[in-house]
């Protein structure tokens, strides 16, 4: 009744309209394979031939009519045997190209780490040579040589740090020059001085220095002797740091006095004998 009824033409359009896109889409999946587009081409010419042969009625009986479908179903079991054969090539294609990018991945990251090393080694070496300059050059800086200085280099950090260096020694080597000139002129001074000059070391009573006038009025000292030496004919230290203290001494009036260097007398003292 659907194949003669009054609905036939239509869903026979229908169908074949859905056969031929059916059709399109096979042949758009097959065309990279030649062999899978000629099976499918034949199979499609087959399953038109079994429709045209049951719509001009040729067909006898059932049994008669389903030879052309038949071939066609033979010819769908070769195509799906080829896809078959197809996908299991693609998976191995698949495989191997996956084995082939773990190894080139593999070897990217070996040599990506050999680069990073060499890398790093060349780093370390730029900035090895400078920094034992550095070092070297504090420890002969600390031990008095001011006159040594580096020369930058490295990257730009030791490079700012070698110039910092330089500067600092500069500074120094001008600070120890200011101030050996200053102990110069102070020496010429105490020296010119009418009035003996003793000074102490700092925390000891041993004598550091002492102008001409003072080894001139005070003969029984001299530097490394103590100022509270049983010969010194100065005064107790409390008194002369109260007060003015007068001594006879070989004849002469000497007016003496004590004086701290610094805050308190841990940092020396400074003896002043003036004769009257």
């Amino acid at each position: 009744h659907d194949a003669t009824g009054r609905l036939a033409p239509a869903a026979r359009r229908e169908a074949a309209a859905a056969s031929e896109r059916a059709a399109r889409a096979a042949k758009a999946l097959a065309a990279s394979d030649p062999l899978s587009s000629k099976l499918l081409a034949h199979q499609i010419s087959l399953q038109r031939l079994a429709v045209v042969q049951a719509q001009r009625g040729r067909l006898k009986s059932a049994s008669a009519g389903g030879g052309a479908l038949t071939s066609a179903a033979a010819v769908a079991d070769q195509l799906q045997a080829r896809q078959r054969v197809r996908a299991q090539q693609a998976s191995d294609r698949d495989r191997s190209q996956s084995r082939d990018a773990i190894t080139i991945a593999i070897v990217a990251g070996v040599l990506a780490l050999i680069a990073a090393l060499i890398v790093i080694a060349g780093l370390v070496r730029s900035m090895r040579h400078p920094l034992d300059e550095l070092v070297d050059a504090t420890g002969e800086l600390a031990s008095g040589e001011l006159e040594r200085r580096v020369a930058p280099g490295g990257p730009r950090e030791l490079r700012d740090l070698g110039l910092a260096f330089n500067a600092m020694a500069d500074d120094l080597t001008s600070a120890q020059r200011s101030i050996e000139a200053e102990r110069r002129r102070l020496a010429v001074t105490i020296e010119s001085l009418g009035d003996g000059r003793i000074v102490t070391e700092a925390e000891s009573s041993a004598i550091a220095t002492m102008n001409p006038r003072a080894a001139e009025l005070v003969r029984e000292l001299a530097p490394g002797k103590g100022v509270d030496d049983p010969e010194s004919p100065l005064p107790a230290l409390h008194t002369a740091l109260d007060r003015e203290v007068v001594i006879d001494h070989g004849g002469r009036i000497l007016a003496v006095t004590a004086a701290p260097m610094g805050e308190d007398t841990s940092s020396g003292i400074v003896w002043t004998a003036r004769a009257r």
